[in-house]
């Protein structure tokens, strides 16, 4: 077998993940613990959300004076919508 019929591994910029993709990543999947996305979950995880939460708390007190503003505001509207979201999850539970 030839090295050209090989597979290659991706090259590294072809993984572009940057700090607001993973903002991102993290907020979708608190999104579909609490049921707000389809992900075959038949009940939300609210305490997962709250987790997934609080990790996004701490990447802003991490990366506190190193954020530029897109991505400070970015982290900041996740959390805002998260948190109205999981109140609205914790009412319906009742």
């Amino acid at each position: 077998m030839s090295d050209a019929a090989a597979p290659r591994p991706p090259e590294r910029n072809e993984l572009r993940v940057s700090f607001s993709s993973f903002l991102v990543s993290l907020g979708r999947a608190a999104l579909a613990q609490l049921g707000y996305i389809e992900d075959g979950q038949t009940e939300p995880d609210i305490e997962g959300a709250r987790q997934t939460l609080a990790l996004i708390d701490v990447l802003q007190d991490k990366t506190q004076g190193n954020l530029d503003d897109e991505e400070l505001k970015l982290l900041e509207s996740i959390q805002v919508e998260l948190r109205l979201k999981m109140d609205e999850a914790k009412a319906a539970k009742g």
